[in-house]
């Protein structure tokens, strides 16, 4: 007995569509089985697949039918742990067509070879299509590791094998059944097989891109510490290459660029902060974001008015520090933007209402109007600057 219990290979994004498909086999076999056990005989007459109506319906409700408890589990178990991955990686509408047409796949390669054989046989099951998934996971994360229990005789345990293999065992167990017993033993053999491949090639003529050694490495280490910042620059890198939608992993990469060979790969930093300068803004750290920045030169792909929005959330949280550098570095940066003057006086404003320094407030309105004279803050410093009066120059 190997039974496969987790990947340690997180999804990219909570995968909606595979805990959908999920809950829609589990209640279609609720609602087709007696006392959640067995599926009921006129369920299996009504709408599982069988020869003599091969191409109709059937194709598409045989694949939410299932035997027993047993079957359903052993499918949704294999479409939990390799799913979710997959479906980050080709995203839902993709995904959800692969597990269609595998599901597809598997019925015609069963019914091709044993249809005519036993034609009033049917045939039910989604484990054609959870075998393309299984195919299309082998090609894009053949490394990844799988955890699975065991028992061989009396001995029991856990132990990790990479995907491939564990996959490839499966296949193997299929290639054997189909030769030797085909469906005798009540599993579509030629089912799964046919599934298998569909997926395989499907992923191979998109040219899915695939894992490589070093980044699933780093993604079963991450899933065990569960911490970005125990792994290294090169680890942050591989996994960096998958893409992501993890502000703390673009961030803790960054900051291992930054630390790297003496800040040597401070531009591959840069082109992450450029990618993923939406995700960082409205969901990573601000305080984290605004150090980031300060580190780096002008990023190609951030604008002056993104330095606003990054300070503006620090004050809003109260870390003023951090807030008036990162003005200070907007206007060092792009002085001639139409942001650099409001970035100015918020600087002023942060002076006075957070230090209650109201003389370099005074100073700062001054450099707006005379920098700026024809903008719009120029107008509103010069008021400032009344208001502030002789205090402000230090007289009181």
């Amino acid at each position: 007995m190997f039974i496969p219990y987790r990947a340690k290979n997180p999804p990219e994004h909570f995968p909606w569509a595979t805990v959908s498909l999920i809950a829609v086999n589990v209640i279609v076999f609720l609602a087709t089985s007696e006392m959640g056990l067995l599926v009921r005989e006129d369920a299996v007459r009504g709408y599982a697949l069988i020869h003599t109506d091969f191409w109709s319906y059937r194709q598409i409700t045989a694949l939410f039918l299932h035997n027993d408890l047993l079957h359903l589990a052993g499918n949704m178990l294999f479409l939990w742990i390799l799913g979710g991955p997959l479906e980050g990686r080709l995203r839902v509408p993709l995904y959800l067509l692969l597990y269609l047409f595998s599901g597809l796949a598997g019925s015609v390669a069963h019914d091709l070879f044993l249809g005519t054989m036993h034609p009033t046989q049917y045939s039910l099951g989604a484990s054609g299509a959870v075998m393309g998934v299984a195919g299309a996971y082998l090609w894009v994360f053949p490394f990844s590791t799988i955890c699975a229990v065991y028992a061989w005789y009396y001995r029991f345990g856990v132990t990790e094998w990479q995907a491939r293999w564990v996959v490839l065992m499966y296949i193997g167990l299929d290639v054997f059944g189909a030769i030797l017993v085909q469906s005798a033993d009540g599993v579509g053999h030629l089912a799964h097989l046919g599934g298998f491949g569909l997926g395989l090639l499907a992923v191979i003529a998109l040219r899915t891109r695939r894992d490589s050694v070093e980044a699933s490495e780093a993604q079963a280490l991450q899933a065990d510490v569960r911490d970005y910042t125990m792994l290294s620059y090169p680890q942050l890198a591989a996994l960096m290459e998958r893409g992501t939608e993890d502000p703390e992993l673009v961030l803790a990469y960054c900051k291992r660029a930054l630390d790297y060979s003496g800040g040597a790969r401070a531009g591959e930093c840069a082109a992450a902060v450029g990618q993923y300068r939406d995700l960082l803004l409205t969901q990573g750290d601000p305080t984290s974001l605004a150090t980031l920045l300060l580190r780096l030169p002008q990023v190609e792909d951030v604008r002056p008015v993104y330095y606003l929005r990054v300070a503006s959330r620090l004050e809003r949280i109260s870390s003023n520090d951090l807030a008036y550098k990162l003005y200070t570095r907007l206007t060092e940066l792009y002085p001639a933007s139409q942001e650099a003057p409001a970035a100015l006086m918020r600087m002023a404003h942060v002076a006075e209402r957070a230090y209650g320094d109201r003389r370099t407030a005074y100073q700062v309105y001054g450099i707006v109007m005379q920098r700026y004279p024809r903008s719009e803050q120029a107008l509103e410093a010069q008021d400032e600057q009344r208001r502030l009066g002789a205090a402000a120059r230090g007289r009181v």
